[in-house]
């Protein structure tokens, strides 16, 4: 084992720990206010809806937790897989993708639709599952960090290469940021809400160079961002 799979076996560890451990608060919380909901009276109605609120924080506390969790379960899994490609039908693919990630975008009455040209091949040869790990983490990013009621686009195009480009409504990254978006655990400006441990991006581009394309990005403040992934046709 080398000593860069070491290390990142032993932040694995350390973040799972971290992240049971965390658990317990949320879940503490949400067990009390549940047993004083049942004991307490019907007419005491702002203290009820005190124990409500604290229910519903302590959920989303428990989402971000397991979004930790998750972006660190993905980078797991790239350590072992083995890069699989096959043919598929790219436009049943995408609208299957969409519709999956429909719950999250509705939460914020965000929009996803699709832009694919009618050169589009109808099938293409690729990892169905890397590539569906890309474009889940780089849509989650956008919709994660945009306003509500706004648009995310998937624009899909053929040139010497398959180009898949995702852009957003949202806040923008500042110029100094951009350079760092895709490294590991590194999270844009301390200053937003966010979730998670900075892998998602990071992930993404890593998947997208294992099946030998590129990720790049653009964004302007306060007006939205678009990656753009371009893939080999094969």
């Amino acid at each position: 084992m080398t000593e860069k799979v070491r290390a990142t076996d032993e932040l694995l560890k350390d973040i799972f720990r971290g992240a049971l451990h965390e658990f317990r608060a949320p879940i503490n919380a949400i067990t009390a206010a549940v047993r004083l909901l049942n004991d307490s009276p019907e007419g005491n109605q702002e203290f009820r809806k005190g124990l409500l609120q604290m229910i519903s924080t302590s959920a989303d506390n428990l989402g971000a937790i397991q979004e930790r969790v998750d972006e660190v379960v993905q980078l797991e899994k790239i350590q072992k897989y083995q890069l699989c490609e096959s043919h598929f039908d790219f436009r049943v693919w995408l609208h299957a993708l969409i519709y999956s990630m429909y719950p999250i975008a509705s939460e914020k009455d965000i929009k996803i639709i699709k832009q694919v040209s009618p050169d589009f091949p109808v099938e293409i040869e690729a990892d169905k599952t890397y590539l569906t790990q890309i474009l889940y983490n780089i849509i989650y990013n956008s919709i994660k960090y945009s306003d509500k009621s706004t648009i995310v686009t998937i624009s899909c195009s053929v040139q010497e290469k398959i180009c898949i480009e995702i852009s957003d409504q949202g806040e923008g990254i500042p110029p100094a940021e951009l350079p760092f978006i895709f490294n590991e655990y590194y999270q844009v400006d301390a200053g937003r809400k966010k979730k998670g441990v900075g892998l998602g991006l990071s992930i993404a581009k890593k998947l997208v160079e294992i099946m030998g394309g590129a990720i790049t990005v653009k964004s302007v403040l306060s007006e939205g961002t678009a990656f753009s992934i371009q893939l080999p046709i094969r």
